[in-house]
């Protein structure tokens, strides 16, 4: 889990960065076994889930976010890091060093089923692009009740996490809709709003639709505009 990126800190190059939390092996119970598999028990930044997923876009390594890519001193100068008055780094900025999660081969069988997510019979068809491959996951989170000290039954996330064209990446987007006030399936509240994004952002940098999309009758409409 750790390896993921979940529970420490990106290093994205801003301050004040959600480190998420979860739990010590050392400190399960019977309970957290089964509640950590699907999610229950760990906290995570939208920024630490996209991390997670692009370890599947990049054969199984994990490759460090960042959002500022270098700081200015009053010189002018570029610096990739900032020490503090005892002289610790206590930013680094630009992207870190990469790490192997997973082996590439179980990354890409992964990916295959990242692929069949938003195929027919998947749980989000909705995601789906007349002409890429989209690979994705939904996610269905209760939030949990301060006051009740449990998950609620009523309060939900949804959410759907994917990259696209699914053969060779080029965007990772994550949508998340807190207490949606019709279903409260990722796949049906947030893949939609995915497609949305993705598609603009694939024809606003100009890739075309090719044969290993969703669908035969993507194969075809392709096939038929080329002739």
């Amino acid at each position: 889990i750790m390896r993921f990126g979940f529970g420490r800190r990106p290093n994205s190059g801003i301050a004040a960065e959600a480190t998420g939390s979860v739990i010590s092996p050392k400190k399960w119970q019977t309970i957290d076994h089964a509640s950590i598999s699907f999610g229950q028990a760990i906290l995570v930044s939208p920024l630490q889930m996209v991390s997670a997923a692009n370890v599947f876009a990049n054969e199984g390594e994990w490759v460090p976010p960042f959002i500022v890519e270098y700081a200015v001193d009053k010189n002018g100068n570029k610096l990739q890091e900032i020490k503090d008055v005892e002289g610790k780094v206590s930013h680094k900025f630009g992207l870190g060093v990469r790490s192997p999660v997973v082996e590439g081969s179980v990354a890409e069988l992964v990916r295959k089923y990242l692929i069949s997510v938003t195929q027919k019979g998947g749980t989000a068809q909705r995601a789906a692009i007349l002409g890429y491959q989209v690979a994705g996951k939904t996610g269905t989170s209760q939030i949990y009740d301060q006051q009740l000290g449990r998950y609620s039954k009523t309060r939900y996330i949804a959410s759907f996490v994917g990259f696209a064209p699914a053969s060779d990446p080029l965007v990772t987007v994550l949508v998340v809709v807190e207490q949606p006030r019709t279903s409260h399936y990722g796949g049906t509240i947030a893949a939609p709003i995915f497609k949305k994004i993705v598609q603009r952002t694939l024809l606003f940098k100009d890739v075309l639709p090719f044969p290993e999309g969703n669908s035969e009758e993507t194969t075809a409409q392709v096939e038929t505009a080329s002739r």
